[in-house]
């Protein structure tokens, strides 16, 4: 019986370590004038180069998914690269359909900070964060698991406030400390169901819930700046991963309910809050709406339906889905009004109109007959579209 190191030729008689000196010269990296960019055929030499040259990739460094609060519709995941650079990818579930997760010694999960003032950004990275975990729950096996919560230049997940009081001496003095940041109050929810979630108007945990629902990971890691650590362990938000006592909180049918209920309340302040990064969140929801050319039905209709055939609320706000369905349809940029406009003119607000009082199902994601192409969208409508609230519609 042949030995795996005899087809590998005069190479067998050099030791493993340089090898792998060989074999990463080999490998693929980025353009630069350091050296050429590499392909895979070396996995195909052979059977015993390819298990070495596999090892190098995936034992050596984890595999990092990186998921920012901008909106950027062709950089939806970044990934990190063996040399450290950034590739950007619009869809998620094209992207990571070939990936090992297996294979990689650990899987992170990098989440920038989103700006307190552009409460967009956090529904924005809270979709992000929701596609990624339902892209992950599929796998059959996850090794080790790292979300690391940072802070960028413009944003934090903690806020410094500063409280003065009068010491023994009288004298004024000042402490500072830091809270978790909130984007969402418990205010803006008409939720009681969301209300009971636990801590859901801290942004930190709100991006953390997705991954709860994760059962296929060996071991779950959250590492977080030192401003918000005595927080993390305060609320028991590890508890939500992995341990016997966290059953009940980690339970699939309590965690889809408390995504749904966020899923939902995000989906009304969609309608009404300012900003780019929310035009630009209502863009992307308007462009998925129906079926496009190839009839290919996006996961937003169909999602929004499960939602509200399931039973997180007792009452279902048929009548606003009405008007954001309108107004969708009045803004779709193929249609014949838009069609006949100026392209100078396309500030004009359109007004939306509609005469049904009541609506019992969600508009069903068939061809409209003006046409529909999610391209035209993104073309004709640059910066995002409007608030239908701020209409008066």
């Amino acid at each position: 019986m042949s030995h795996p190191l005899d087809n590998m030729g005069k190479l067998s008689i050099l030791p493993r370590e340089l090898r792998d000196e060989i074999w990463r010269y080999f490998l693929p990296h980025e353009k630069s004038s350091v050296g050429p960019l590499n392909k895979m055929t070396i996995l195909r030499t052979c059977k015993q180069i390819h298990e070495e040259t596999t090892a190098l990739i995936y034992d050596k460094k984890p595999f990092t998914i990186k998921l920012s609060p901008i909106f950027k519709r062709r950089a939806w995941f970044g990934i990190e690269t063996c040399r450290g650079l950034i590739r950007d990818y619009e869809d998620g579930r094209e992207t990571f359909a070939n990936i090992p997760f297996s294979r990689f010694r650990e899987i992170e999960v990098e989440i920038s900070a989103p700006r307190s003032r552009d409460q967009g950004q956090l529904i924005c990275l809270f979709h992000k964060a929701l596609e990624l975990s339902k892209i992950l729950s599929k796998q059959a096996y996850l090794p080790s698991l790292q979300i690391s919560l940072v802070d960028t230049d413009k944003s934090s997940w903690t806020t410094e406030i500063t409280k003065s009081f009068r010491g023994s001496d009288g004298r004024r003095k000042y402490h500072k400390s830091f809270v978790p940041q909130g984007s969402i109050h418990p205010a803006s929810s008409r939720s009681e169901s969301l209300r009971s979630c636990p801590h859901h108007d801290y942004d930190f945990s709100v991006i953390l819930q997705p991954f709860y629902r994760l059962h296929n990971v060996r071991k779950v890691s959250v590492t977080v700046p030192d401003s918000l650590q005595v927080y993390l362990e305060q609320f028991g938000i590890l508890e939500g991963f992995a341990s016997p006592e966290s059953e009940a909180l980690r339970s699939d049918e309590l965690v889809q309910r408390h995504l749904d209920t966020t899923f939902i309340l995000f989906e009304d302040l969609l309608d009404i809050i300012q900003g780019q990064t929310a035009g630009m969140m209502r863009l992307r929801r308007f462009s998925k709406w129906f079926a496009d050319s190839n009839g290919k039905i996006p996961a937003y209709l169909p999602e929004l339906n499960r939602i509200h055939n399931s039973d997180i609320d007792a009452t279902v706000d048929y009548e606003r889905i009405l008007r954001r369905y309108v107004w969708m349809k009045t803004l779709n940029p193929m249609s014949g009004k838009i069609q006949l406009r100026n392209a100078q003119n396309r500030a004009h607000i359109l007004r939306p109109t509609y005469n049904e009082s009541s609506v019992e199902t969600i508009p069903t994601p068939t061809t409209l007959t003006d046409g529909w192409s999610p391209e035209e969208w993104y073309d004709y409508y640059p910066l995002g579209t409007v608030g239908l609230d701020l209409q008066g519609t």
